[in-house]
């Protein structure tokens, strides 16, 4: 999802749905004020906890078979030395 929301979404200034388009919104009014806002932490901060209360409400099992879930932890792990 990164590549195509920094190559075509970001520089066209187009959002897709969900979350990920809402977090170019907020770095867009972010910019009117000045602020420097990236996509990929405004996206992490509304997702983190959507996680968590699914974690709580679905149950741990289910959370930890999720895919996204998986594998946004082991890039989070591999990225982690260069934020």
């Amino acid at each position: 999802m990164s590549a195509p929301v920094k190559l075509i979404y970001e520089p066209m200034k187009m959002v897709m749905g969900g979350f990920g388009g809402f977090a170019i919104v907020i770095k867009y009014f972010a910019e009117n004020f000045g602020l420097d806002i990236p996509v990929w932490l405004s996206n992490a901060l509304l997702n983190v906890p959507v996680f968590i209360i699914a974690w709580f409400v679905l149950g741990k099992d289910f959370v930890a078979k999720n895919p996204s879930w998986s594998s946004g932890l082991c890039c989070l792990a591999l990225c982690y030395p260069y934020l």
